[in-house]
This record gives C-alpha cells, sequence and structure tokens, in this order.
C-alpha cells in the first residue's frame, strides 16, 4: 500500500499516530513561566513531549486545569521516542485550605433531654 501514496502523505500519517495529551485531563507542568502539557502521569512522574522538554529541571509546579495539584522536584528520566520522562524526587501535594498549628476539632452538638412529665 506504501507504494501508491506519496511520501508526503506518509509523513502525515506517521505523525499522527504520535498520541496526543488528552485534553480532558488537562494535567499540565509549569516552570520559568511556561506551561507544559502532560502527555501521562503516573505515582513517580510524568511526561511530556521531548520537543517542549528541554529545559525542565528542578522545582515545578503541576496543574489539572486552573487548580494546582502541587509542587514537584524532578529530575530527568528516559527519553521515550516522543515523549520525555521525568521522576519526582520529591511531590508536596497543595491542599484546599491553609495549614493551621492547632487541631481542629468539630463541634459538639448536645441535644437536651425534655422534662418528664410526671403521668397519674
Amino acid at each position: 500500500m506504501s507504494a501508491y501514496l506519496s511520501k508526503d502523505l506518509l509523513a502525515s500519517v506517521g505523525a499522527s499516530r504520535i498520541p496526543k495529551p488528552r485534553s480532558d485531563a488537562q494535567l499540565a507542568v509549569v516552570s520559568n513561566n511556561r506551561r507544559l502539557p502532560v502527555r501521562r502521569r503516573w505515582s513517580t512522574g510524568f511526561s511530556v513531549d521531548a520537543s517542549d522538554a528541554r529545559h525542565l529541571r528542578g522545582l515545578v509546579e503541576l496543574y489539572e486545569g486552573d487548580a494546582l495539584l502541587g509542587w514537584c522536584l524532578v529530575y530527568s528520566g528516559t527519553l521515550d521516542g516522543a515523549e520525555h520522562r521525568f521522576e519526582f524526587k520529591r511531590f508536596t501535594a497543595c491542599g484546599d485550605a491553609p495549614p493551621v498549628d492547632f487541631e481542629r476539632i468539630p463541634p459538639v452538638v448536645l441535644q437536651l433531654a425534655a422534662p418528664k412529665i410526671a403521668r397519674r
């Protein structure tokens, strides 16, 4: 079949086979005010496009959409075809509330018992 197709068409078909980052996940890494889409993420790291990640190292921020997931200290892993893998040295998750230096105890709801009425 490749004998019937032009080289330009074969090249464009080959480029379309490279998996693109999922747009529904919207995971991104921000480093030096550059936002790079994340292709895949696992418990110990993530991967981005190899062409984008030449100078990605050190402390980066990991976002899901506009929500900050945490800060990552990353080092370069392996270069596998069209993706560059990075591993976490440290991952600090970002919470929804600011940290506190005391224990938050939920309020106790007391219910007063109704007085018993003596029956005759």
